[in-house]
């Protein structure tokens, strides 16, 4: 089963025209091979929203006031990602939870 965490991202910044907020920049972080349920994969997970969020967060100019709405931008996106990924890892712990407590039967 593919596992895909999505990042809407919302861009701080105060558009001129309400045309200019056609969409929210969004990435998907990709969580096959992860094992959720160890330090290892939710470290590798936290690494891959961090690469996504800079990724989708990037400041538009090199002046302050962009500098300023890029961090605002990755401020907002890992409050927004950070309950989707606690709730990945949780579903993985009962998940493997689960295995482990499901008793094998021998083969006769």
């Amino acid at each position: 089963m593919r596992k895909l965490l999505f990042i809407p991202v919302l861009f701080i910044a105060a558009p001129t025209l309400a045309s200019d907020i056609e969409e929210r920049p969004t990435a998907v972080v990709q969580t096959d091979g992860l094992d959720l349920a160890s330090a290892d994969g939710q470290r590798r997970l936290e690494y891959r929203l961090n690469a996504a969020i800079n990724e989708v967060c990037q400041p538009m100019g090199r002046d302050i006031r962009s500098l300023q709405e890029a961090a605002e931008c990755r401020r907002t996106a890992r409050a927004e990602v950070a309950d989707r990924a606690s709730l990945a890892v949780m579903q993985a712990k009962r998940r493997k939870a689960r295995l482990a407590a499901t008793p094998v039967q021998p083969s006769a």
